[in-house]
């Protein structure tokens, strides 16, 4: 990762040059990028290569490094004047990077994956720097390119921004960011993005799965993975399996369970809080959108009908004496919040029944 800043708290001695320390990270949703090698840096200028953690690693959790430069006890710090980073990893944020809000958004041009939107930027300055192709981070680490930018009115009049991700998910409405990109494959690494952006740029962290090889990580047409709002009463741990209620929420799944518990659909990647969104890898395609105003409950099973290339919720209404029964997957809300209102199939192929 690059240099984040870090608070080393009650360091403790292990011998032999190592050291135990807890560690807070600022801000903390970094926390989870730390990987073996990567080191630490105190105020008083000594560096510790991390030797082991429990991964992935959480804000405050345990460490143990080794020294670098000193065989000293590492200082303890006083406001997040410390440092975590990785050797040899070269610093390409954009030189112009201004916040601002985003307000207004509608959708332009659908086939384009393009909207229009008000915005305003905290630095006016940097913000006439701005260019079509530059590109804007909503609040949610959604990343957008300005498509079109008038060269007279330039923010005083609506802009268009076309979806790097192409999802069908437009911005949100809120605090942003603007940047310049960089040869960095012109991703911003200085906050939080989608998993297939922060691959692309931090793909030196083994706790990251490549989505690129497998899809878009937004839960877009062909991911596998996709985000998903907790519905539970405490913390999912990554890699349990979860089942999606009619909410749209996600749970613990349960194999006796009750209210939906026992709709499987896949597996979280990430550690996801209560009452927040996470990323989960899906037991089969998610392909967004092709339900929509069909009127399936989200979590409900769909099965191909009777009626050539439709799709039904119940099998049991068949009229014919020779009818296959065959589940086609899971109705599911769109990516990243919880809906009642199902837009997107899950692929769970199974055949139930051959006459």
């Amino acid at each position: 990762m690059l240099a984040t800043s870090v608070y080393i708290y009650n360091p403790s001695s292990l011998g032999g040059g190592q050291y135990n320390v807890e560690v807070y990270v600022n801000p903390s949703s970094k926390a989870k990028y730390l990987n073996i090698g990567d080191y630490l840096k105190d105020t008083a200028g000594n560096e510790y290569e991390v030797q082991s953690f429990n991964s992935p690693f959480a804000d405050g959790g345990v460490i143990t490094v080794s020294f670098v430069t000193s065989d000293v006890i590492p200082v303890e710090d006083a406001d997040y004047n410390s440092s975590w980073y990785t050797p040899g990893q070269v610093d390409l944020r954009p030189a112009v990077q201004t916040g601002g809000e985003i307000r207004a958004p509608v959708l332009y041009s659908a086939p384009n994956y393009e909207y229009t939107i008000l915005a305003t930027w905290t630095n006016s300055a940097q913000a006439n720097k701005a260019a079509v192709g530059d590109r804007i981070v909503d609040s949610q680490g959604y990343e957008f390119e300005i498509s079109f930018l008038d060269p007279t009115s330039r923010f005083t009049a609506n802009i268009r921004v076309v979806e790097i991700e192409p999802i069908g998910k437009p911005p949100v409405a809120g605090g942003a960011t603007m940047y310049r990109g960089t040869p960095n494959r012109n991703f911003y690494q200085g906050g939080e993005l989608t998993t297939a952006a922060r691959t692309a740029i931090r793909n030196r962290d083994s706790q990251l799965v490549d989505q690129a090889l497998i899809g878009s990580g937004g839960g877009g047409g062909g991911a596998l993975t996709k985000l998903m709002e907790s519905g539970h009463t405490g913390t999912i741990a990554a890699g349990v399996p979860i089942a999606k209620l009619s909410n749209g929420k996600i749970i613990p799944a349960d194999s006796d369970g009750v209210g939906g518990a026992q709709q499987l659909i896949g597996i979280t990647q990430e550690q996801i809080l209560l009452g927040g969104v996470g990323s989960v890898y899906l037991f089969g395609q998610n392909v967004a959108g092709v339900i929509t105003g069909l009127g399936f409950a989200v979590g409900e099973e769909v099965y191909l009908a009777e009626t050539a290339g439709t799709y039904t919720n119940d099998p049991n209404s068949f009229t014919g004496d020779n009818d296959s029964i065959i589940k086609i997957g899971i109705a599911d809300c769109a990516a990243g919040s919880a809906s009642g209102t199902a837009t997107d199939l899950i692929l769970f192929p199974d055949v139930i029944l051959r006459p």
